[in-house]
């Protein structure tokens, strides 16, 4: 909790901080990393759910400004949410078991941050927020 209130006086004092990731955070995403390129073509065109912004989403969909600037990445994006709604065998793989974990944990930190931001100004804290916002990684060739 010591960084999560040291980032929270930062960002009122200064309007930056800095939050360490713990080691397991760390892992995960070194996991992430490491499985992304084993996992098949035909697993990322089938777990891609884009009306939900979830899943793989297809190669240069995302854009900056207009859609004529498109962002050439790959995404795969995570929402909690979505959790129980998603059938599939890639569902039991150790990137997505990684993905999983990951955005728990960042989850949990966003929501400490932002309930210490809330206290210091004597505002009451806001409700989970994990499930308005996801993961997103996006990986460029």
């Amino acid at each position: 909790m010591n960084n999560i209130n040291a980032c929270c006086a930062s960002l009122i004092r200064t309007g930056f901080g800095v939050l360490s990731m713990p080691p397991s955070m760390l892992r995960h995403r070194d996991v992430m990393i490491d499985q992304y390129a084993r996992i098949p073509a035909a697993t990322k065109s089938e777990y891609r759910f884009p009306s939900d912004t979830d899943g793989f989403l297809e190669f240069g969909s995302e854009y900056a400004g207009s859609e004529s600037q498109p962002d050439l990445c790959e995404r795969f994006c995570y929402w909690h949410r979505h959790a129980t709604e998603r059938e599939h065998r890639f569902r039991q793989s150790e990137f997505f078991s990684a993905a999983v974990a990951y955005e728990k944990e960042v989850s949990e930190m966003a929501q400490q941050l932002l309930d210490a931001i809330a206290m210091e100004f004597g505002s009451p804290v806001l409700p989970s927020i994990r499930s308005h916002s996801y993961l997103q990684l996006c990986v460029y060739a």
